[in-house]
């Protein structure tokens, strides 16, 4: 049961604890004294008599008075401690949102200013600045944007924001050069062409052109943030590769046979040097069938000849060829 329900629960016990204990104390305190000589009155008995009655029925009622008090204090001590839970739980279900609210702000606010700082480097026009100040923003911005990390407390937020790590890492490691595509130049952040004239033997046109220059520790901030952590948990550390049945549907697949070669090279073949090397079983001459796939993920690799990959191949997808007939 949830707080809410607890919540609701103790707020219609205890006004009915209240009343209980109202209606117990005014039996004890109130009808012995006031209602009970007016019945007498009423009733006819002289007045000798109406105090007999009295008299017994006081002495008989102070046991039950004592009892009733007893129960009072019982169900008000009750209605107290239900009060007491109510207003906790109240405290705390404030505290949780709080803390919801607070972790998806810093979860927002992470990932916004890590966009910002993307932008501020050029990501928008896919092209690196050489702008020592947008490299300086940049930087701050970063350890900003870390920091305003650190405080993210709820669970699942820290989740996604791992999610969103990878992708900004993606696109950093882009912008910084680190896919074999876009390599930074030598003078590429020295800010101006001054530093290739200097380092030519050319005078430079701006004598004070290092202070253009991006220094190595703003570079060093972006690439930190952008960089794979030695302790990261790759969620692909336990994923395995295609079995049986999904190579199957890929070969029954219109048009997917080009494809379904390169996954089935990719498996089953590795390159070291200039040599070749597969773990699928050589055809004989007696043409043996070429073992599964799973299994040949098993076998050790040797080395093949490059012109035997296609026969190789055929004949292992001929393994998908039964299929079809059924």
């Amino acid at each position: 049961m949830n707080s809410d329900n607890k919540s609701g629960d103790s707020n219609q016990i205890i006004p009915w604890g209240i009343f209980a204990g109202c209606v117990i104390a005014f039996l004890c305190f109130i009808y012995p004294k006031c209602l009970l000589p007016a019945f007498v009155s009423f009733s006819g008995f002289t007045s000798d008599e109406g105090a007999n009655v009295f008299a017994a029925f006081g002495n008989s009622f102070g046991a039950l008075s004592t009892l009733f008090t007893g129960i009072a204090f019982v169900v008000g001590g009750l209605a107290i401690w239900l009060q007491k839970k109510t207003l906790e739980a109240t405290i705390q279900d404030i505290k949780e949102q709080k803390e919801i609210t607070e972790s998806k702000t810093y979860l927002d606010k992470s990932v916004e200013y890590a966009d910002k700082a993307y932008q501020i480097l050029g990501g928008e026009k896919g092209q690196l600045t050489q702008d020592r100040m947008a490299w300086v923003s940049a930087a701050r911005i970063i350890k900003r944007t870390i920091r305003l990390s650190e405080n993210i407390t709820i669970n699942a937020h820290k989740n996604i924001y791992e999610a969103e790590r990878d992708f900004q890492r993606h696109n950093f490691l882009e912008l910084l050069g680190f896919n074999e595509r876009n390599c930074i130049d030598f003078y590429h952040l020295a800010g101006s062409d001054d530093l290739r004239k200097f380092l030519e033997g050319k005078k430079p046109e701006n004598k004070g052109f290092q202070h253009a220059m991006v220094p190595h520790q703003f570079f060093a901030t972006v690439y930190r943030f952008a960089k794979f952590p030695e302790n990261y948990d790759d969620p692909l550390t336990s994923e395995k590769g295609l079995n049986e049945e999904e190579l199957e549907l890929i070969f029954l697949s219109k048009g997917q046979i080009p494809l379904l070669r390169y996954l089935l090279f990719n498996m089953h073949f590795t390159i070291i040097g200039e040599d070749l090397l597969t773990r699928l079983p050589m055809i004989k001459k007696d043409k043996t069938p070429v073992t599964k796939g799973d299994e040949c993920q098993k076998s050790p690799f040797h080395k093949v000849s490059k012109d035997k990959v296609n026969q190789l191949l055929d004949k292992e997808i001929e393994r998908f060829a039964p299929y079809v007939l059924n």
